[in-house]
């Protein structure tokens, strides 16, 4: 195994205006729990530090067969003035920085709590 990283970029959805002190929660799957792997805040540029991943060797990649060259992690973003967003099956890639963009949508105060959230799935890619 080697290591990925992944950091994010968390705005709001239609000016793209920064958002400070959004939580970037990652998770990884291990043995059928979604583990949590770190925890990072934004700051006044609306970016997090990156978190290490663990990642399949990158010289596998090269290997015919099913084998997917990348790690799959679930990442969710929260903030008081925001829906809770999840995006499910983003890939990392050994030795390399992914930044995950999140556009948040504001919370409309009058929807029930459990109805605050967004999730998204990334299609794996074919490689």
């Amino acid at each position: 195994m080697q290591t990925g990283y992944i950091k994010a970029r968390v705005y709001t959805s239609e000016a793209q205006i920064p958002i400070k002190d959004a939580v970037f929660n990652v998770y990884q799957n291990y043995k059928d729990k979604e583990i949590l792997i770190g925890t990072r805040l934004t700051n006044e540029a609306g970016l997090t530090d990156v978190i290490p991943v663990a990642a399949p060797d990158s010289f596998l990649s090269e290997s015919q067969g099913n084998y997917k060259p990348f790690a799959v992690v679930t990442v969710r973003v929260d903030h008081p003035n925001y829906k809770t967003l999840y995006v499910n099956g983003v890939q990392i890639f050994a030795g390399q920085i992914s930044i995950q963009e999140v556009a948040m949508q504001p919370v409309d105060r009058n929807v029930p709590t459990d109805s605050r959230a967004e999730r998204f799935d990334v299609p794996e890619q074919n490689l």
